[in-house]
């Protein structure tokens, strides 16, 4: 099962596709690619993780992945590679985050480069679980003057 729409490599989406085909998670999108551009002054790329997953617009920052969104007809998966680490950290937040998310990262398998998290963002609480575990694997940049 693919996360995104837009699985064939050959037909790369504009990056002004990929948001409209998100629909009613459009709003969930903007607030998201708000976050990386504004917060970590993020560059948005789409870049294509493979026939299971899909185009994504993916933001780094200072050479890390912040996260990557995965736009799906009226819906929006968000990526988060979380480090081992913070795992533990990412369970012990107060507020919790919601048990979906938590579900999630208890149930991860660890790779190397850390946790691939799949978040199906349906709500304005799935966003900020996305904005606090990406807060938890970098810190936002402070605001400029």
């Amino acid at each position: 099962m693919a996360y995104g729409t837009f699985i064939d490599k050959a037909a790369r989406p504009t990056p002004e596709r990929a948001r409209e085909v998100t629909g009613r998670a459009k709003a969930h999108w903007d607030a998201l690619a708000d976050l990386a551009t504004g917060a970590y002054r993020a560059r948005g790329e789409l870049r294509f993780y493979g026939r299971n997953y899909g185009w994504a617009m993916t933001y780094r920052a200072s050479g890390v992945t912040l996260l990557a969104l995965f736009p799906s007809r009226d819906a929006l998966t968000a990526l988060v590679v979380l480090p081992a680490a913070c795992s533990e950290a990412a369970l012990a937040l107060r507020p919790p985050l919601r048990p979906a998310a938590a579900q999630l990262i208890t149930a991860a398998t660890s790779y190397r480069e850390g946790c691939w998290l799949f978040i199906a963002v349906r709500s304005a609480g799935d966003v900020e679980d996305v904005r606090r575990l990406v807060a938890l694997k970098r810190p936002p940049k402070a605001p400029r003057d």
